[in-house]
């Protein structure tokens, strides 16, 4: 060996073993996991009839920002070269995802957060972290802001948040280099996006369908078609497009709709039980989609191969379906949920009515309609008493 070779770094068996458990815990796609006839942990992804190993420690940012490289999944940036000076960002990062407070999140949530966070290691990984400052974090964020992401950038301050929150439980650190930072309310970037809508006026969120576009879609998507039918249990029972992808006649209990829908809390879903009643409307649809054989016991909507959609995929079919009906790009799944509750408001629904047929636990989103719904009527007398006054030319 020469002097400018460098052995490979040795893992101990105790540490092989939990690397080993850990990665198969994951079900890393591709991921091949052996040792050689010296004992040493080798991990390497094999697709497309290739092999490539993977040269970083395992468990590391760079592992995954390497792993994602290999499969594909991520864009192609250098591995990250973590740094061994501890008071750089890059080492404190390092730490945070060895740590037991990132090992227990979702998978998806690491392999985001890993991604960001390996972003940033190779980006800033050379700053101090015991003297950041404000000034910092919106230097690493002004990054994906210039590139017009400032969605991406949120995720970057999200992401230090919980690395710094857990240097300073630790005791690495007293340092918050957050203070100072223009809260996330009063900042343009972070706020919903507006949007114009079909009507040129501005919405955020989902556009709230009217009920000339409901009746439109269904005028053109009658009765014993898969639209009508998906349509139908939107507008009916104003549920997500999730509840549809999982509803079936399995779920019609005594002339009632019986399912548990799941609600995101954080970075958790919830199962909230939800019980119905099926209107007229609804059964009549789900009456002729059962003659036009389109439905099975367990999915009201299927695919023209007759198998149940995706969540992600059932909502672009949906919205597809409802620019051929010709409506405006901007009418979504979500939006009917939205038209139902405006509805259901104008129409003298109470909170607790709302909050029951939406399955929300809080009556914040239910006041939201209520009082719009209110204030429409409340400026609607005011006018029309207005209207009644008679106003007389002055007197000469």
């Amino acid at each position: 060996m020469t002097k400018e070779q460098k052995p490979e770094a040795t893992i101990k068996r105790g540490d092989a073993a939990r690397i080993v458990a850990t990665l198969k815990l994951e079900k890393l796609p591709y991921v091949k996991v052996d040792f050689s006839q010296h004992g040493t942990l080798r991990v390497s992804v094999r697709r497309n009839g290739k092999a490539i190993r993977l040269k970083s420690e395992p468990m590391t940012p760079a592992f995954y920002v390497e792993y994602g490289i290999a499969v594909g999944e991520l864009s192609a940036v250098s591995p990250i070269n973590v740094s061994f000076r501890t008071d750089t960002l890059s080492w404190l990062i390092d730490e945070y995802t060895r740590s037991s407070r990132f090992s227990v999140l979702a998978y998806k949530t690491k392999q985001t957060r890993l991604a960001q966070l390996g972003h940033i290691s190779n980006e800033f990984g050379d700053m101090k972290f015991g003297t950041m400052n404000h000034h910092d974090i919106e230097k690493i964020r002004a990054k994906k802001l210039f590139e017009g992401k400032p969605f991406a950038a949120e995720h970057r301050r999200k992401d230090l948040v919980q690395v710094f929150h857990h240097a300073r439980k630790m005791g690495l650190t007293e340092n918050d280099p957050f203070i100072g930072l223009e809260p996330k309310s009063e900042n343009p970037a972070l706020r919903g996006r507006a949007h114009i809508g079909p009507d040129g006026e501005t919405y955020s969120g989902y556009w709230t369908w009217t009920a000339e576009q409901v009746a439109q879609f269904f005028d053109y998507w009658p009765a014993g078609t898969t639209p009508h039918m998906a349509m139908s249990l939107l507008y009916c029972l104003g549920c997500r497009i999730g509840d549809v992808q999982q509803l079936g006649p399995r779920n019609v209990i005594d002339g009632r709709m019986i399912w548990t829908t799941q609600k995101a809390v954080g970075r958790d879903r919830v199962g909230v039980p939800m019980d119905l009643p099926v209107l007229p409307q609804l059964r009549d649809a789900i009456d002729a989609a059962s003659d036009s054989k389109i439905i099975s016991l367990d999915h009201f909507v299927l695919t023209q191969f007759g198998k149940p959609f995706s969540r992600k995929s059932l909502a672009s079919w949906f919205s597809e379906r409802a620019k051929t009906a010709g409506l405006p790009k901007e009418c979504s799944a979500h939006g009917v949920r939205k038209c139902l509750a405006t509805l259901m408001a104008e129409s003298g629904a109470t909170t607790s009515e709302l909050k029951a047929t939406f399955g929300w636990k809080t009556s914040r989103l239910a006041d939201l309609y209520t009082d719009k719904a209110n204030k429409k009527d409340l400026a609607t007398s005011g006018l029309e008493r207005f209207g009644n006054v008679s106003v007389s030319p002055a007197a000469k």
